[in-house]
């Protein structure tokens, strides 16, 4: 047959995590003669056929080349080419002659066609794998051996004037190579960017070139002092940055170790002054603190905690507070303990409980101190005021006088004891009062 197919290689194909048929359309003599790799990050993987893919070929080769193969082989727990995984079909068909021609034997054109495009095959082969290789151009007369392997051994692949390889322990540079080398990189990065240059400390860095980086050690326009390597870098002639990194060991202890500066006319030398960063003063990394860390109680001695960095069992002055344990006040002078119903004129109170209920206690008005069971002490069992004491029906009045009534008429309905005839209630209790009025 003829052959029409000059291309000895199907794919690559991309993997998606799904497809698993892939096609190849040139002459396959047999499924063995196939060759199927596999790429991904870590390199190349060459198949195995009937253990990791299967293989269909079509059934006429000579007018329908190709086929398709299955990967992974079905029943198999291989898994569908993944993404980033790219695989690839050829053959690799051996380079062998198995037809023989006898004397005298038959001569059959399909035999030899067979062998002739059989050859063709091992040439497409050659061919696939050529277009891989680096090769010198046409016109090109220079030697590319890479001799043996004790002349490449522990050597540098290079060139010499000729174009010829050689190899090199140490390799040469042209001198001229740097300045190329940072002209080209000048052509990459533009007019303003990054590069590099050395400079002399008599350079002031007010007038620097702006498309480099500038390590200079010193300077007298500097943030003072020696031992400074600066980095410029640049927008454009006139808005410029500088870095000043204090890189001289010795000079570290002075404190100040990095510092920036800005400008927005560098074409000019007019630039704004220097920013310490790093000293001892505002970043010492021994008197600094990490953003999470912890500290000892001791290390705090100035400034208010929030109540939420307080533990539990300590009191808090705007919030609710339980004692467990009793408690002793101690003052000098009086009054010891003071309780204070702030913005009120009556019912400062105070309640003491038990598990059978409370009892209350505290001035309800001004100077009127009284004792109950309702927290506002609206019908208390004791008052005292202005020097008399009320129980219940007991009226103790002051210069000694004393009233047993039940409001019932106006000697109160009970027993009166008075120093003097009474009567009326408002006349019991008179100073020096001793009469004894009954009911």
């Amino acid at each position: 047959m003829s052959s029409t197919t000059t291309d000895r290689k199907a794919g690559p194909f991309l993997g998606d995590g799904v497809t698993t048929e892939f096609p190849f359309d040139f002459v396959v003599y047999a499924k063995a003669h196939l060759r199927v790799v596999v790429a991904n990050a870590q390199g190349e993987r060459e198949l195995t056929v009937d253990s990791d893919y299967d293989v269909e070929l079509n059934a006429n080769q000579a007018d329908n080349p190709g086929g398709l193969i299955r990967y992974p082989r079905p029943g198999s727990s291989g898994t569908p080419l993944q993404n980033g995984e790219i695989l690839v079909i050829t053959t690799a068909a051996p380079a062998v002659q198995t037809a023989e021609f006898m004397n005298m034997g038959g001569f059959h054109p399909q035999t030899i066609e067979q062998r002739l495009d059989y050859l063709t095959v091992l040439v497409q082969q050659l061919e696939e794998r050529m277009k891989r290789v680096p090769e010198a151009g046409i016109t090109d007369t220079a030697n590319l051996s890479l001799g043996t392997a004790a002349q490449r051994a522990h050597r540098f692949l290079g060139f010499n004037e000729d174009g010829d390889a050689v190899f090199v322990t140490t390799p040469t540079i042209n001198p001229g190579f740097w300045d190329e080398l940072q002209a080209r990189m000048n052509d990459v990065m533009g007019a303003y960017g990054l590069g590099s240059q050395n400079l002399s400390s008599s350079v002031d860095m007010n007038f620097v070139n702006t498309t480099r980086f500038d390590a200079q050690y010193t300077s007298p326009s500097g943030p003072g002092g020696n031992g400074w390597a600066y980095i410029t870098l640049a927008r454009s002639p006139t808005r410029v940055a500088q870095i000043a990194v204090r890189a001289d060991v010795n000079d570290r202890t002075n404190g100040d170790l990095i510092a920036v500066r800005h400008s927005e006319d560098a074409s000019n030398g007019l630039w704004y002054p220097w920013r310490i960063l790093w000293h001892s003063g505002n970043f010492d990394p021994a008197s600094k603190a990490n953003a999470s860390h912890t500290h000892s109680a001791e290390d705090i001695t100035t400034g208010t905690l929030a109540d939420a960095r307080l533990p539990d069992n300590v009191a808090r002055q705007n919030a609710p507070n339980v004692f467990t344990e009793q408690q002793t006040f101690q003052r000098t002078s009086t009054p010891v303990l003071t309780v204070e119903r702030v913005g009120s004129a009556t019912n400062a109170i105070i309640e003491t409980k038990t598990t059978a209920g409370s009892v209350y206690f505290g001035n309800t008005s001004g100077s009127t101190f009284a004792i109950g069971a309702t927290s506002g002490l609206s019908s208390p069992w004791v008052t005292v005021s202005n020097g008399n004491l009320t129980a219940g029906s007991v009226r103790i009045a002051g210069e000694g006088g004393v009233l047993f009534h039940d409001n019932t008429n106006n000697l109160g309905g009970k027993i009166v004891l008075s120093s003097s005839a009474a009567s009326t209630a408002e006349q019991v209790g008179a100073p020096g009062d001793m009469r004894s009025v009954y009911s």
